[in-house]
């Protein structure tokens, strides 16, 4: 019999977000290319004010794309061009999850943005908080196994021969709304926990 035992096992971490990442979407079709660039940098310039009375700081929000697209009318034969579309997309991050309703329903209802997205996950230190758990985790876990695959044979597990740690990987709650045109509602979602898994392998002596 070998020496030693090997078992690959997933530790697991759950714990509730601590950050919210709304992606929204300025958009103007027109006939007029500089109307609707006009009309979305007004629009955008109006979101940025009601974030900032909101007090999401400059640094959390960033322009993720801006895109100028031309529409086609499908009801001529042949497809003839259509309305110019600017569409600026904007990635806004707020650890206030208890006013993210009332944060999106300003923006939606004050500058006719679209929610494009909206992700509840873990600022940087909590997940490396997360990780470090979900490796602990992986380790008891792995040892029961080892000591029960030992136990089969008469035998007890020792020392720590060796290990391997994949990388972890995290499974977010995502909540994805429809813009809507009046009657938004204030009512933040509520998100589930955020659960981190990482894979180990170990190596143990056989005593």
């Amino acid at each position: 019999m070998s020496d030693t035992v090997t078992v690959t096992v997933d530790g697991r971490d759950e714990r509730a977000p601590d950050v919210a990442v709304a992606v929204l979407l300025v958009r103007t079709a027109d006939a007029d290319l500089t109307t609707a660039r006009e009309g979305t940098d007004r629009r955008t310039e109006r979101l940025f004010e009601i974030l900032a009375d909101r007090g999401v700081p400059d640094d959390a929000v960033q322009t993720a794309n801006y895109r100028v697209t031309r529409e086609r009318d499908h009801s001529e034969r042949p497809p003839v061009p259509g309305d110019y579309v600017v569409t600026h997309r904007v990635v806004v991050e707020t650890p206030a999850l208890d006013g993210v309703g009332d944060l999106l329903a300003d923006c939606i209802d004050g500058a006719a943005t679209e929610l494009s997205s909206l992700t509840y996950s873990l600022l940087t230190p909590t997940e490396r908080e997360a990780r470090v758990a979900a490796l602990d985790d992986a380790m008891a876990v792995a040892r029961t196994h080892a000591e029960a695959l030992a136990a089969a044979e008469q035998r007890s597990v020792g020392a720590v021969e060796s290990v391997t740690a994949g990388d972890p990987e995290t499974v977010e709650p995502r909540t994805v709304e429809a813009a809507q045109e009046s009657g938004t509602t204030r009512v933040g979602p509520r998100p589930g926990p955020v659960e981190t898994t990482v894979s180990v392998t170990v190596s143990y002596e056989l005593v």
